[in-house]
């Protein structure tokens, strides 16, 4: 017969109060009167009932005298409930996050029980307790709200976990110093790539120039619900990255999406966590620092305009004769077209590369 050695570990939370109160009914003592006797106001011992005040050893030896059971039991009672309470919330912030989607995509392991994912959770986010998320995801969280549409706020731990990936997928990359100004002309190399179409060439190359002059970066696959088209940050002082999760699966929004993060990067501060959705691509009123970005991009990809006169008669053939001489992927000038109004948004789709997930990796579709 096999025995069941595991330590049971309540998810819930007793306070010592509870015991007080039922050796007071016990007793017939009435709360006013072992108020008195403990030397507390009513206020104050109501409060240590309820578990809000820690038993210290002062109060602790009075329980002893006045009510009964050893100082060491107070103590170990009232500690034993303190770790409670801090499981309790460590439970309610892992039920909060995306665990099916990060257990999905690899990211965690299964967890068979609430505690293996409360483990998995902090191992992941790197935290040692849970008040160190709030350190971790405020600052990142009024960043992404305001630089964001409103229903990015329902997906905000989605959003958090799909970050932390990113980070963790370029944690192994060894960037040279960061140069913004050899970036700045290594952008010329990136607007070159537009014109590859496989991924499993381009992102090499890609993440190559990023590394060359400081900048971490990475392709990640986002979870079902996560509304961010790519990110741009600072992990450290010295330290950006650019993060892209191919939302759309099409070149033009993920060329034009690399370009915008890169005009974050030169542009504004580093301070700042510039987290973006499809603002810049749906007709929104983008705040000053997106359309700062949103230029950026277009004059990388088009300087000095698109070189289309005229649309009356714009086939797919002169769109990539254009693009070809103004040395960008046919898809991508599409895209701009589409993005500069001067064509309709139904108009040339097929001129644009799309991709498909196969696990982690972008692959053309």
């Amino acid at each position: 017969m096999s025995i069941d050695t595991e330590v049971f570990t309540p998810r819930w939370a007793s306070a010592p109060g509870s015991t007080l109160r039922e050796i007071l009914r016990e007793r017939n003592i009435s709360r006013s009167q072992i108020a008195t006797t403990l030397g507390l106001s009513l206020r104050v011992f109501d409060s240590l009932l309820d578990g809000q005040i820690q038993i210290d050893a002062e109060l602790a030896e009075a329980l002893e005298e006045h009510v009964g059971a050893s100082k060491e039991f107070w103590l170990t009672r009232d500690s034993q409930y303190r770790e409670d309470l801090q499981r309790i919330a460590a439970d309610r912030w892992a039920s909060s996050l995306p665990v099916k989607k990060m257990t999905s995509m690899g990211w965690i392991s299964k967890p068979t029980n609430w505690k293996e994912q409360i483990d998995a959770c902090m191992r992941f986010f790197q935290l040692a307790d849970v008040q160190d998320w709030n350190a971790l995801s405020q600052p990142i969280l009024r960043s992404a709200y305001f630089r964001t549409s409103d229903h990015v706020a329902a997906e905000s731990a989605t959003i958090l976990a799909w970050l932390r990936q990113c980070e963790l997928v370029t944690a192994s990359q060894r960037v040279d110093r960061w140069n913004p100004d050899g970036f700045q002309r290594s952008l010329q190399a990136v607007r070159r790539l537009t014109r590859e179409k496989d991924p499993r060439r381009f992102i090499p190359a890609l993440t190559s120039l990023c590394i060359q002059h400081g900048v971490k970066f990475a392709v990640v696959r986002a979870p079902q619900g996560c509304p961010v088209s790519g990110v741009a940050r600072f992990i450290d002082e010295l330290t950006p990255m650019i993060a892209l999760s191919a939302r759309h699966l099409a070149d033009d929004h993920l060329w034009f999406t690399f370009f915008h993060e890169a005009g974050h990067l030169l542009l504004h501060s580093r301070k700042e966590v510039y987290l973006d959705d499809d603002v810049e691509l749906d007709g929104g009123s983008p705040v000053v620092v997106e359309q700062e970005a949103n230029d950026f991009a277009e004059q990388i990809l088009t300087p000095g305009g698109h070189g289309i006169t005229s649309t009356q008669w714009l086939s797919h053939r002169d769109v990539i004769r254009q693009a070809q001489h103004i040395g960008i992927g046919p898809g991508v000038l599409a895209g701009q077209l589409q993005h500069q109004t001067v064509i309709d948004h139904s108009t040339l789709n097929r001129l644009k590369r799309r991709y498909k997930w196969n696990g982690p990796s972008l692959e053309m579709a």
